[in-house]
C-alpha cells in the first residue's frame, strides 16, 4: 500500500491527479485508493489489481498492475484528466524515475484510456491501466 500512497503523490504533485483523500477532507473530489466509492459524483481511485515477480532472480523489483478510474458527471471533463494523465505517462523524460524517497517505476505505458460508459447514477467512466515496474520490497 505504500507504493501506491506514493505513486498517488508523485502524480498529485505533477498536476495529473488530486492528492489523496483522507478522512479529514471536507472536499471529497480527490484520489481514493483500492476502491471507488459510490460518492462523489467527480472521483478518482488508483488501484493495484495484479503484480509479477521475476522468477529465479532476485525479487526485490517487480511489475504492478496499477489501473487509474476516474468518474464524472461531465464526459468531457473526465475524458480531459484521463488524456492528460495518459499524456504524462507517455512523455516521460527518463526511463528509471524517482516518484519518492523509496521508489522508482519505471511506466510502461502500452495501451490508451478505455471509456467504460456510465455508471447508473449517469456519471462517465475511464480507466487507465498501467504496468509499472518498481522495487516490490
Amino acid at each position: 500500500m505504500e507504493f501506491i500512497k506514493a505513486l498517488v503523490a508523485f502524480f498529485a504533485a505533477n498536476g495529473v491527479l488530486p492528492a489523496e483523500v483522507t478522512p479529514s477532507d471536507t472536499n471529497r473530489e480527490k484520489t481514493y485508493l483500492q476502491n471507488l466509492p459510490d460518492a462523489p459524483t467527480k472521483a478518482y481511485c488508483v488501484r493495484i489489481y495484479d503484480a509479477d515477480v521475476p522468477s529465479l532472480v532476485d525479487k526485490q523489483a517487480g511489475v504492478y498492475r496499477v489501473q487509474v478510474l476516474m468518474r464524472n458527471k461531465n464526459h468531457a471533463a473526465v475524458m480531459a484528466d484521463m488524456y492528460k494523465l495518459w499524456r504524462f505517462l507517455l512523455n516521460r523524460p527518463e526511463l528509471v524515475e524517482d516518484i519518492s524517497e523509496e521508489y522508482w517505476a519505471i511506466f510502461d505505458v502500452r495501451t490508451g484510456p478505455n471509456p467504460l460508459g456510465q455508471d447508473e447514477k449517469g456519471n462517465y467512466l475511464y480507466s487507465l491501466n498501467i504496468p509499472i515496474k518498481t522495487k516490490m520490497f
